[in-house]
C-alpha cells in the first residue's frame, strides 16, 4: 500500500494523484523513478480526498506550490468542474485525470493512454466487438477513443442508466448490456471500481474467447 495524507494535512510539493481511496495507486512510485531517470528533483505524493471537496482540496494543494495533479477515482468529473479550461480531450470524456493547477487545465489522457498501450495489439482485430465494463470517466474515455477506431462497443454497468448515458453518448456506436457478456469478444475491458472495493465483476470468463485480450 502506497504512505498518503489527508488534504488538509498534505505537504508541500510539486505533484500529486488525489483519490479516495489512493492508497492502491502506484503513481508515486512510477513517477518517482521516472523523475529519478531523469535527474528531476520533484516530489510526487498521494493524497486522499473526499468526495465532495475536491474543489476546496485543489485550491489548497496549488497554494502550497503544486503544479499538477493526476487524478482516480472518483473524482474526474468533480475536478473537471473546478477548471477554468478543458482539453478537447476532457470534454468528450466529461471527466480529467490530469490537472495543471497553475493554468487550471483539465486534461483527459485515459483513451490515448488505453490505446496507446493496446493500440499494436489490436490492429488485427478491427471492428470486433468490444465488451467495456463501467460507464464512469475512465470508460468514457476508453469508449470515445475505441469508436473512433471502429470497434464495436458492449457496455456493461451495475446502474444501467449510466451505460444508456454512455451509450447516447457514443452517438450509435455503443450496444447497452443487460449482463457483462463476453462472448464473442475479442478485447474486455474493466473501466470499474469493484476491485477497489474487494469485489468482482460478475462475468462468465468461462464464455469469453480463448483469444480475447482482457
Amino acid at each position: 500500500m502506497t504512505p498518503y495524507s489527508e488534504w488538509r494535512d498534505a505537504p508541500p510539493g510539486d505533484f500529486a494523484v488525489i483519490g479516495d481511496p489512493v492508497a492502491h495507486s502506484l503513481s508515486p512510485r512510477m513517477h518517482g523513478a521516472a523523475y529519478a531517470s531523469l535527474g528531476k528533483a520533484h516530489t510526487y505524493n498521494a493524497i486522499r480526498v473526499p468526495v465532495g471537496e475536491v474543489g476546496e482540496a485543489l485550491e489548497a494543494l496549488r497554494e502550497k506550490g503544486y503544479r499538477g495533479v493526476n487524478v482516480t477515482v472518483p473524482h474526474k468529473e468533480e475536478a473537471m468542474r473546478w477548471c477554468a479550461r478543458l482539453t478537447r480531450s476532457a470534454e468528450e470524456a466529461g471527466g480529467a485525470n490530469t490537472i495543471d493547477l497553475v493554468e487550471r487545465l483539465g486534461i483527459s489522457t485515459d483513451g490515448q493512454g488505453f490505446m496507446l498501450g493496446m493500440g499494436t495489439l489490436l490492429t488485427d482485430r478491427w471492428d470486433e466487438p468490444v465488451l467495456l465494463l463501467g460507464a464512469g470517466g475512465s470508460a468514457r474515455a476508453v469508449a470515445q477513443a475505441v469508436s473512433l477506431w471502429g470497434w464495436q462497443i458492449r457496455i456493461w454497468n451495475r446502474t444501467r442508466s449510466k451505460a444508456e448515458a454512455l451509450a447516447e453518448h457514443l452517438e450509435g456506436a455503443g450496444l447497452v448490456m443487460d449482463e457483462p457478456d463476453p462472448t464473442d469478444c475479442a478485447v474486455i475491458v474493466n473501466a470499474t471500481s469493484a476491485s477497489l472495493a474487494g469485489s468482482n465483476v460478475p462475468i462468465d470468463w468461462s464464455r469469453a474467447r480463448k483469444d480475447a485480450l482482457a
